[in-house]
């Protein structure tokens, strides 16, 4: 009976560890209000300056990618494009660092398919678009930077046999963004995958994709492991969720820079779900789960890693906020009750994206506000919050 309360003891001490205050350091407006295609936002971490680069599509006569450079605090730097007349095509780019060279690189869709432009630290264009896939719609492309030879892995959905997203690909990228080789599949699925979300493991040297793929009118979520050069460290395909009929969830991990484990965090209709990766890209637990707390605003959520507490920080929208949950490490246990770290300005919100800056144990998470009427109007917004 010792044993137990002092087991019990320990757990209820370990676990306050990570009960803490939030603080919201700043909410952001980072783009004025678009219609019909929605900004998707995505963020990186300039870790040589301790800046997040936001980005997003915004809908207009152009439409372009615009950035922004965010300061620790949540100061913004003014809006720059980035790329002019993207694909119409939802979750179209994605934006990594050079830490070597001080510069970002976009992969994105563009009229002529998909393409990669390098930017300076400031946002200016440096040369012309690279091509990487000519005609490439409907991508998801996701990019990774590799310290260990210090290049970029391109990942993207691609069409095969008339087949949209039947096959999931990847390639090597030199500092320039240049393909380096020739493409590689690494998997393909008969009916095609719908999404794509890619997360480095730094201390394990390696990454980890997931996906969701079809089958008939039911899906299923799927994690492939690979190297951090595209290359794939496994067959084996891991299972998350077996197929369920309707499900569809963007669902996105992260990886603990302390020993390597990992997090997948999806939607499963109105349940927040989420299952431990440990350090060799192995599932090494059962599914768990949040009930009644989200809703078809939640399809697309993010986690990441905040190192300063270390856990797991799941992000995800359902109706009109923006909610955050805390997730033990080693264990998977919720670690205090989902709080709401912002609120729509347009009733809805949606398509979530984080970045956790360990220099200032901030985190920055960007959305999609939206309504819904004869066309949907679009805002792309943010917050900077910490546990301090």
């Amino acid at each position: 009976m010792r044993i137990n309360i002092r087991l019990m003891l320990t757990l209820f001490v370990l676990n306050c560890h990570f009960v803490t205050a939030q603080n919201i350091e700043k909410t952001l407006t980072l783009s004025n209000e678009f219609t019909n295609v929605p900004g998707t936002p995505r963020i990186v971490l300039n870790t040589r300056q301790n800046l997040w680069l936001a980005i997003w599509r915004q809908n207009g006569s152009p439409a372009t990618i615009q950035g922004r450079l965010i300061q620790k605090t949540g100061i913004m730097r003014a809006p720059k494009t980035l790329a002019t007349n993207p694909s119409v095509s939802v979750h179209s780019f994605d934006v990594a660092f050079d830490p070597v060279h001080n510069r970002f690189l976009l992969l994105y869709e563009a009229p002529q398919g998909l393409v990669t432009q390098l930017l300076n630290a400031t946002l200016g264009r440096l040369g012309t678009a690279n091509p990487i896939e000519s005609g490439a719609v409907q991508t998801v492309p996701r990019l990774i930077f590799n310290p260990t030879n210090n290049t970029f892995t391109a990942f993207w959905l691609s069409s095969r046999d008339g087949i949209a997203r039947k096959a999931f690909k990847s390639r090597v990228l030199n500092t320039d963004g240049n393909p380096v080789g020739s493409e590689r599949v690494l998997k393909e699925a008969t009916d095609g995958f719908e999404f794509l979300a890619i997360a480095s493991n730094a201390h394990e040297q390696s990454a980890m994709a997931l996906l969701m793929q079809n089958k008939d009118s039911s899906a299923a979520v799927v994690g492939v492991n690979i190297q951090l050069d595209g290359t794939l460290s496994s067959a084996q395909t891991r299972t998350f969720q077996t197929f369920k009929n309707g499900l569809r969830s963007f669902g996105d991990l992260a990886f603990s820079t302390i020993q390597g484990s990992g997090m997948a965090f999806w939607i499963d209709g109105t349940i927040t779900k989420f299952r431990r990766i440990n350090s060799a890209g192995a599932i090494s637990s059962p599914a768990k789960g949040i009930a009644s707390s989200s809703d078809l605003n939640s399809v697309q959520p993010t986690i990441v890693f905040q190192e300063d507490e270390n856990v797991f920080a799941g992000c995800w929208a359902v109706a009109n906020q923006i909610r955050v949950v805390y997730i033990h490490p080693d264990t998977g246990a919720v670690l205090q009750q989902p709080f709401v770290i912002g609120t729509s300005l347009l009733l809805n919100s949606g398509n979530v994206a984080a970045s956790y800056d360990h220099a200032s144990q901030n985190t920055l998470v960007a959305w999609d506000d939206f309504s819904v009427s004869s066309s949907t109007t679009f805002q792309t917004r943010g917050v900077v919050f910490n546990n301090q």
